[in-house]
């Protein structure tokens, strides 16, 4: 069922481009109370991290997802970029199990994914990180979670305020489940 969900959320967000991007949209969709079966997230270079879906997007690429890849970066460097869409044979499925699984968060769930999917990855890896410090590891107090986000990504600093906007903005409409 994981990898249905998984469709769906990438359905509904048209497209994902980057692993990064996928495991940060789908902590964060959790932490807003979207149950899609991945809990095991530990807390990683990247930030937070689930082998599940890891495995779950290994496996789902071979007959739910379509799984391409480009190359771009600094000339001399190139960075392999993975890019995942539903098979279009099946996206109206996924798009009814979605639904029926959330019901009336349904829409909801597909307009965050949509949003989510369209934000930087870095600004998405900055704001899961501070989630995860703050909701699994208990760091309550704000400047202590942003001394020790940026002690764990300061080579993302200029992603800092828009990632602070992004959570105070989710946080002042009650979209994050402590």
């Amino acid at each position: 069922m994981r990898d249905v969900l998984l469709a769906g959320v990438i359905a509904a967000a048209e497209g994902v481009e980057g692993r990064v991007k996928l495991q940060k949209m789908i902590y964060l969709l959790q932490r807003m109370g979207y149950r899609l079966g991945f809990d095991d997230f530990i807390l990683l270079h990247y930030g937070p991290y689930s082998a599940d879906l890891a495995n779950t997007v290994d496996l789902a690429s071979t007959g739910v997802l379509n799984e391409t890849t480009h190359t771009g970066g600094p000339a001399g460097s190139p960075i392999i970029q993975y890019v995942y869409d539903v098979r279009p044979e099946i996206r109206e499925v996924v798009d009814r199990v979605l639904h029926a699984t959330f019901r009336d968060r349904g829409d909801d769930l597909c307009r965050r994914s949509a949003e989510m999917s369209r934000r930087n990855a870095r600004v998405l890896e900055v704001a899961a990180t501070a989630v995860y410090l703050r909701d699994e590891m208990g760091i309550s107090d704000e400047d202590r979670l942003w001394r020790e986000v940026k002690g764990r990504k300061s080579h993302l600093a200029k992603h800092f305020d828009k990632a602070k906007n992004l959570l105070a903005d989710w946080d002042a409409r009650g979209l994050l489940r402590r």
